[in-house]
């Protein structure tokens, strides 16, 4: 507080109620950190995937009416149906509040266990 510092050391002891040791401690946040980092590298796919998704839309509603473009068009627009169902199947976005997982049930995204990231070091 302002100009005051206190500090202090203190070693935190393994739990006896389990019998837990060491190594298994490590194993379990190793694990854990591993299938964290997993888990994030799939939602930035997901999410870079559906910035994808919004382009194409964004370049399809710009492209000229026409015969010109009429084959890119339906290329198009059969890819973003494939796009649109994928990110469908992955992601409930129609989620907003808390509430609404009543409302719209999770899809695969939702249904993974997320690591409790208290214990990272």
């Amino acid at each position: 507080m302002g100009e005051q510092t206190v500090s202090t050391e203190a070693e935190i002891l393994a739990n006896p109620l389990y019998p837990t040791d060491a190594a298994t401690y490590t194993e379990y946040h190793n694990t854990m950190f591993s299938m964290e980092n997993e888990l994030t590298a799939m939602h930035r796919m997901i999410n870079s995937l559906y910035d994808k998704q919004k382009q194409l839309e964004s370049l399809l509603s710009s492209l000229p009416a026409g015969e010109k473009f009429a084959a890119v068009k339906k290329d198009g627009e059969a890819l973003l149906k494939k796009m649109k169902a994928w990110d469908e199947d992955m992601v409930q976005r129609k989620s907003k509040a808390y509430d609404d997982v009543e409302n719209f049930p999770n899809k695969f995204t939702g249904q993974l266990p997320v690591p409790d990231q208290s214990d990272r070091e």
